[in-house]
Formats: structure tokens, sequence, C-alpha cells
């Protein structure tokens, strides 16, 4: 009920953690409670301070400029860390309003000698979004020997400055003698530099996807949510590699491309994109093969589907507050909220390719995989002559993705925990006033 925003909204810190709150009154004995319910605590309204999405991201190195769709926002952002891991936290709340219209947003990242990376924001039934980043450097250009003409004079191969746990390049490519290299108007000459550069893109969540899943509530019928009969196909970037000069377009041979990629041993399923043209992708001894035509970030996606989703509430907090003066009475409660993703299946049963595979997937799916635990205060307002019962909620979503493989693979299910917001479930009632002494004492 809207009446929630103006109610009585009270709870108390901490998960599991309930306490009572007695407003000071005069005289010895407690008020007479009137036993007239004002209203029921049928519905939960967000608590007050999750009116607006605030995004809380993870990187791995400290930014030194964080934009949000487009704008420089680093002056009001809170940065933080390292932590124990080495990660860094920005904190951004944006002026979205929950309840608005707004779908989508970005937020992108900058430090100095590493590839700048933008995140897909989707703004849904989760209050606080947790996109994950995973900077790498740009790689260093190597150059390459052309002719007058532009045309390559022996075949070359240039490797990613990023390495796996062997030492070896995790991305590569191949350009063959014989191929003419057009750069806009201008014929590259001897010298030109050419790089690979792999990495994770940052939280790239799929708008369509999130809406199917945002609109499932408690009293959705199942008839109306994924099923194994009738599954959610989803497609997300599990990996990409940036090749320099930006444009570079190649005539008469194709360069091609070999990315070391999660999950490429292991039957899993991929499609290559660029600015939404794609590319056939081609497995061969643990790589994932491309030939392009032009020079520009090739998005890597592998292929799930989710086949359940079931909604429940975790309840934080219960009590009662009672106010038995004429005049509204503000309290600060201190709590502690859940936020991010928590992966329930144990993925060390798995291969390890295939693990890394799901693990990425996820990542750039959804972001944070481990909980994180947020402080907040609310402040909460208890009206005249009212006792509040509270009950303090969370939702969550445990939606199970199934990875399909190729033939001769068992498809793999992995169900996460998508930590939601937190509502207040109110019920008022209305209690005596204390008689006003007339002077003495007791």
């Amino acid at each position: 009920m809207k009446k929630f925003f103006r109610a009585a909204a009270v709870f108390m810190v901490g998960l599991g953690v309930s306490a009572m709150f007695t407003a000071c009154h005069s005289g010895s004995d407690s008020p007479s409670v009137n036993p007239v319910v004002i209203e029921e605590g049928d519905n939960g309204g967000l608590v007050s301070n999750e009116q607006y999405y605030e995004i809380v991201a993870v990187s791995n190195v400290r930014p030194t400029r964080v934009l949000y769709n487009g704008q420089d926002v680093t002056a009001n952002a809170t940065i933080s860390g390292p932590d124990a891991n080495g990660n860094y936290t920005v904190t951004y709340r944006t002026n979205v309003p929950v309840d608005g219209n707004a779908s989508t947003g970005a937020l992108t990242l900058e430090a100095t000698g590493y590839l700048a990376q933008t995140a897909n924001i989707v703004f849904g039934d989760i209050t606080t979004i947790t996109p994950l980043f995973e900077l790498v450097q740009t790689s260093a250009a190597q150059d390459l020997t052309v002719d007058t003409n532009g045309v390559t004079q022996g075949s070359t191969t240039i490797e990613s400055d990023q390495q796996d746990e062997d030492g070896n390049a995790v991305a590569e490519m191949d350009v063959p003698t014989g191929t003419t290299l057009v750069n806009g108007d201008n014929t590259p000459g001897n010298g030109i530099g050419f790089s690979i550069t792999a990495y994770v893109p940052p939280t790239q969540t799929d708008e369509n996807v999130e809406k199917i899943v945002n609109a499932i509530d408690e009293n959705t019928p199942e008839s109306q949510k994924p099923s194994e009969a009738a599954p959610v196909e989803l497609q997300n970037p599990v990996m990409a590699v940036r090749c320099t000069p930006d444009g570079m377009i190649f005539r008469n041979n194709p360069v091609t491309i070999r990315l070391a990629i999660p999950g490429a041993k292991s039957g899993f399923k991929y499609v290559c994109t660029n600015n939404g043209e794609a590319t056939d992708v081609s497995l061969q001894d643990g790589k994932a093969v491309i030939t392009v035509e032009h020079f520009s970030d090739w998005v890597f996606d592998a292929i799930t589907e989710i086949t359940k989703v079931q909604v429940e509430k975790d309840q934080l907090a219960q009590g009662s507050y009672t106010n038995t003066n004429a005049s509204n009475r503000t309290v600060p409660v201190n709590y502690n909220k859940k936020s991010g993703n928590e992966i329930l299946t144990d993925l060390s049963t798995l291969d390890p390719d295939a693990a890394a595979l799901i693990e990425t997937f996820l990542k750039v799916h959804l972001g944070v995989l481990s909980p994180i635990s947020v402080p907040k205060t609310a402040n909460i307002t208890v009206h005249g002559n009212e006792r509040a019962n509270y009950i303090l909620r969370q939702t969550y979503k445990d939606v199970t993705y199934r990875f399909v493989r190729e033939a001769g693979y068992e498809s793999i299910d992995v169900v996460v925990r998508r930590y939601g917001a937190v509502r207040n479930y109110v019920t008022r009632v209305a209690v005596s006033p204390v008689p006003e002494h007339n002077g003495g004492s007791n």
C-alpha cells in the first residue's frame, strides 16, 4: 500500500535480529491499548533509503575516473579498498527512482594504462546493483612489414600481453602474407603497429531477459514462469578481444584470431559478435577460432537457458514500537543488507574448464558472485498514539541456469541466489494517549 511510505515503517539491525523499541511516556502504568487496527501489513513498501538505485561495483584496479551515462561522476562516487583480495569498491548512488520508468544505465571505469570498460546496468527489482570489473592493460603494439601498396610482406603472428597460468598468450592473431591493409583513406606504410588485448567484459546484463525475471514474484503462476519445457534462452559475453588499429580492413586474406576461452575443452557453445555482426566460431585445440576482415572489439558469447525462478523472502527483523505521544517519532535504525549474488551449486565437483566457463559467464551476466553485506541506516517514522508492529523482509530469487553443451556432453544446472530489495511489512494499531499530570508527583 502506498500508505506504507508515510506510515510507521520500523525495523532493527542485522540479519535475524529482532528488537523492541518502547517510546518514553509519563506515569508508571503502561498505556491501555485500543485494539483497533489502522492498517494491515499485508504489502511491503520499500524502506526509506531504497527509493533510488545504488551501484556498488567491484574492480581489480583502483579507477582514476568514474562515469555514469558518459558523465564524469568521480566526485560523487565513493572508492574504497583494496580489500583482502586486492579489489576496490566503487559506490555510486544514482538519481534514478526505483518506481520510475528508467530501464538501463552505463557505468564506466577508467584507470591510467588500462583498457576503459563499461558495464551495462539494468534497473529492476534489485535496488543495489553490483557489477564486476576486471581491468587489463592494453597489449603493446607489434610492427608489421608492408610494401608501398599496403600489402603485408610475410606472415606475422601477434600475441596478447595477457597470459595464462602456463605463461602462454591468451589471444593471438595471424596476419597472412599478401593481405592488403586499408585504414580509412590512408594506405599504411612500414612500422604500423598491431595489437590484440584479451579481456573479460564487465557486467553485461541482458535487458530483455531481466524484464522476464523481474516480472516474476511470489504470486506469479507456475505456468507463467520459465520451465524446462519453456526455458528462456540467454546469450551473454564471457570474453572479448580488442584489436588495433581500430577500423583496419583486410582485403584478399582475412586475419585469424585464436582465443583461449573457458569451456572450449568442455563442449560449450559460443557465438562471436561485433556491433551486431556475427561470425562463426570453431573450436580447435581448446581455443575459440574466428576469421575477421576488420579490426574492432570481438565479443565471444556463451549460450545458456533459464529453466526456473523461485521467489523467497528472508525475515531480517521483527518487533514493535509504541508511541503514546501526540507527535510523530523518527527513529534512526541501522541494519545490514545483502547485495549481489550467490552460487548455490557446488562448482568444485565439475571439470575445472567447465567450472571456469560457468563462473565467468555468471560474473559477466550478474556481477559480484559473493554476497556483500552493506550497512544501511533508515529513518523510521511512527505516528502519534500508534503502535507499529513490523517485520522487515528481503526478497531473493533462486534462478536455475541450464548450460547446454554439444552432443556427447550432459547439460549442467546451476542455481544462483539473487538478492533483491528490502521491504517493510507494518501493522499499525491505535493506542490511548498517556494522561498529562496536573502537577505534583506519584
